[in-house]
């Protein structure tokens, strides 16, 4: 007779081969499959449809980067600019960046706002009356505008212009050429990836990397809300990019489809904007394309059409020389970027209210008693303040009188005719107060866990001085009548 043990062993080889063999054969009809897609002539016609015209030219000119500070973020603020050599103006008739900062925020001012000047790497050879600090990398030189967006809420907007190198990084992207290949899957199979979709990914990888090295400045030189965040939370962001050929988000007619413009996300019409302003300039949403989440827009332009709008505005031809000249842009955007600090606030309220409740539980109460308490003092001044200055601009509309720039919906079938901004402003102003709410509720459930655990720990006490008291009790007992005995 066998005993179990071989027959289980057995059983367990057996298995083992056989999924070897799966393996096997599974990885020989991969290769197969590889080397008959490598060679497939729809490679070369994919190639060519993604793959911009000779004329054409992409380029991505800068980043536009907005961090906010609150209360308790004020005091970085004013360190940061005084550590940079912001803090002071270049001459005596000029306001000094903290004198504006301060005198903004006493008065309960909005729509006010300063010019931090302009950044140069240390590197830079020529004359300026900004000053040299160390830039991400793929930047030549960086704009600073200060704007007192909210009574207790400041913002900055940094404009990181990128370099000759960085600034053609999706022609160069979109004109390379791939080859369909396979990647194996942890639960088996293969996932066939197209030239498309290689490119695609590119593209991605180089907007967010583009993207975070201009955080991690902001998060080295000038933390503000999102920098001091435990929480995975990205900065709203604005990039500006121009074709050269092609119009950005307007719908091709029948055959007509631009599979580049595709790609770079300017074909669709049904999320995006154009400019009252200046009708060259459109706006599309791009915060359904990043995985991290965060607001993220791409302002587009056809370089014809912005320069024949800037020849007759006695505005710089150039996108790169205009780029630096969109002030008016630059206090749209930080109004537009209420909307992802209102959510990067929910955020962290909804994780305190988590963290409260989990509390009442923790093993180590103190620890987490201590962590809980400190993320609510620092989270309550900002969160509360950002929805009275809400509140208060419901009241008085000033946002909206003070932005000069205005877009309106390209395609009013599939989104809502209303102004972007307007759209935004409401849509803040309705969840603050949900917000406002959810702050008073982390405060409760994390008074709830403090004295749930206070009467667990005051239990635990009065038990343990009434067993001492009997083992006090006892011990005289027992003393008492060991003397009576002898």
């Amino acid at each position: 007779m066998i005993p179990n043990w071989v027959k289980m062993l057995r059983a367990r080889l057996d298995s083992w081969s056989a999924r070897r063999r799966q393996a096997r054969e599974r990885a020989r009809l991969e290769r197969r499959f590889a080397e008959h897609w490598e060679d497939r002539p729809m490679d070369a016609e994919e190639n060519a449809a993604t793959q911009p015209p000779s004329e054409e030219s992409i380029n991505i000119w800068c980043l536009w980067v907005v961090e906010f500070y609150g209360p308790s973020q004020i005091q970085n603020l004013i360190e940061g600019l005084e550590r940079l050599g912001l803090s002071s103006p270049k001459y005596e008739d000029r306001q000094s960046v903290i004198d504006f900062l301060q005198r903004s925020r006493q008065r309960g001012y909005t729509g006010s706002w300063i010019r931090l000047g302009v950044i140069h790497r240390p590197d830079y050879k020529g004359w300026t009356e900004g000053v040299r600090i160390e830039l991400p990398r793929g930047v030549d030189r960086a704009i600073g505008t200060m704007l007192q967006i909210l009574p207790s809420v400041t913002a900055v907007v940094m404009q990181f212009l990128f370099d000759d190198e960085t600034v053609g990084c999706l022609h160069e992207i979109l004109q390379e050429t791939h080859a369909t290949t396979t990647r194996p899957l942890p639960s088996g199979g293969y996932q066939i990836i197209t030239p498309t979709f290689q490119k695609r990914d590119e593209l991605a990888a180089a907007r967010t990397s583009l993207r975070r090295r201009c955080e991690f400045w902001f998060e080295s030189q000038l933390p503000g809300v999102f920098s001091a965040s435990s929480l995975q939370t990205r900065f709203p962001a604005c990039e500006f990019v121009t074709v050269k050929k092609a119009i950005p988000f307007i719908d091709p007619g029948l055959g007509e489809r631009r599979r580049y413009m595709e790609l770079l996300g300017l074909e669709r019409t049904w999320d995006a904007w154009k400019c009252e302003q200046i009708p060259a300039l459109k706006l599309g949403s791009r915060a359904f394309e990043w995985p991290g989440g965060g607001e993220y827009l791409t302002l587009a332009a056809n370089e014809t059409e912005l320069g024949a709008w800037a020849t007759g505005q006695s505005r710089p031809i150039t996108p790169s020389a205009m780029a630096g000249t969109l002030d008016e842009f630059v206090q749209w955007l930080a109004a537009w970027s209420l909307l992802g600090l209102l959510r990067h606030h929910s955020k962290s309220v909804l994780t305190l209210r988590d963290n409260a409740l989990r509390d009442a539980t923790a093993r180590w109460f103190s620890k987490a008693l201590r962590q809980t308490e400190h993320e609510l003092l620092r989270l309550r001044p900002d969160v509360v303040s950002f929805v009275e200055d809400m509140t208060s601009e419901q009241q008085t509309g000033e946002i909206l009188r003070d932005a000069e720039f205005k877009f309106e919906a390209i395609d009013t079938r599939r989104a809502s005719s209303r102004e972007l901004l307007q759209l935004v402003l409401d849509r803040v102003q309705v969840e603050a107060k949900g917000l406002n709410q959810g702050i008073r509720t982390a405060t409760d459930d994390f008074m709830t866990s403090v004295n749930l655990r206070h009467q667990s720990a005051l239990t635990s006490y009065t038990l343990a001085i009434l067993l001492l008291t009997i083992v006090l009790i006892l011990v005289e007992l027992f003393g008492s009548g060991r003397a009576a005995g002898k």
